[in-house]
């Protein structure tokens, strides 16, 4: 489309990670591919798609698609305001102890406020529903602020 964006294909490893039902430390991994494509100056659409392949996980696989507007269009062309919504699926294991009976979706509304060449701020209202895969727990809204620094 002649506009800039990114493909990743990624593993993870946790050779000391904590088994979700028994607390045992335990390997996980996982595969994944992340995309981030501009459609035009202004808006660019990106998902990330994970899985994972080893250990006793509350979630074994994850999906998040989104948009999001850069600020040229009110002088501010590094910041960024974009939705998001994701999905994470109990994994079997999950399931069959009776920790989850489903999937957790979740939503993101948030702000990129770029301050300078080394610090963002990124406040960001985030809703659940389902938390942990529960499928009478009640949703959860919660604000947050997200920091990015570079040196």
């Amino acid at each position: 489309m002649g506009q800039q964006g990114f493909y990743q294909l990624y593993a993870w490893r946790n050779p000391q990670a904590t088994n979700a039902l028994s607390s045992a430390s335990e390997v996980h991994s996982g595969v994944g591919i992340s995309a981030y494509q501009a459609i035009n100056k202004s808006w660019a659409l990106f998902s990330r798609l994970g899985v994972s392949t080893a250990g006793v996980v509350s979630f074994d696989r994850t999906w998040t698609v989104g948009g999001e507007l850069n600020g040229r269009n009110w002088q501010r062309a590094n910041d960024r305001i974009g939705l998001a919504v994701g999905r994470l699926h109990a994994s079997d294991d999950y399931v069959r102890a009776g920790r989850g009976s489903g999937a957790e979706t979740n939503a993101e509304l948030y702000y990129a406020w770029h301050l300078n060449d080394h610090l963002q701020l990124a406040p960001n209202l985030q809703h659940i529903n389902r938390p942990a895969g529960v499928s009478d727990s009640q949703s959860i809204t919660v604000l947050g602020l997200r920091t990015t620094a570079s040196f």
